[in-house]
């Protein structure tokens, strides 16, 4: 048989019946041969080829197969683990960088849901914001081991360019935010620690 035939209706297993491309007007086509195996593209674009292959595709290729053999058949799944090492997963998340982190420190910018607003304020609920953290009770350490805690966990809501929408903050701040460019809101603060 040459490369490139239109083959319908295949069978998997001798004797049991078309099982592949038995739809009206889906074709698989004969890719490759090599001995007594030959390779297949099938209607929904996938090719029967050596690959590799994760535990989860064989556990599903395996539960298929059980379903179409039933009670009488047997089943041979030629699998080789050839591959030692894990690799990562072709399938990640969506973005990357700090999105991934679970705790936010000083100086560190977020994105947060407003779920009060006062009457009268720019700001409503369920609106989509920045902010900047300015005080967190786990505590600042500073490079000559002092540590800094707070009461409570505050932080300042910035627009786009990292400036504050408010004109008033209060309680102190530390010095390091500073350091990162956040120098209006050092000075609108009180006290910077």
């Amino acid at each position: 048989m040459p490369l490139g035939t239109a083959i319908h209706n295949i069978e998997i297993t001798l004797g049991k019946g078309g099982q592949l491309a038995r739809a009206a007007g889906a074709v698989a086509k004969l890719i490759a041969k090599k001995g007594k195996s030959a390779t297949l593209k099938l209607p929904s674009g996938e090719a029967l080829e050596p690959t590799w292959i994760t535990s989860i595709q064989i556990e599903a290729g395996q539960r298929a197969m059980t379903q179409n053999v039933r009670r009488g058949g047997k089943i041979w799944v030629r699998i080789f683990p050839d591959k030692p090492v894990t690799v990562r997963p072709v399938e990640t998340r969506m973005g990357s960088g700090a999105s991934n982190r679970q705790y936010a420190h000083i100086g560190d910018v977020i994105v947060a849901v407003i779920k009060e607003a006062m009457p009268n304020t720019p700001l409503e609920k369920s609106e989509v914001i920045r902010a900047v953290i300015v005080r967190t009770c786990k505590g600042l350490k500073r490079d000559n081991g002092m540590i800094l805690r707070y009461d409570d966990n505050a932080a300042v809501i910035i627009d786009q360019e990292g400036n504050p929408k408010g004109t008033r903050i209060f309680g102190a701040i530390t010095q390091e935010l500073r350091q990162l460019n956040f120098t209006k809101i050092v000075s609108l603060a009180p006290e910077a620690l």
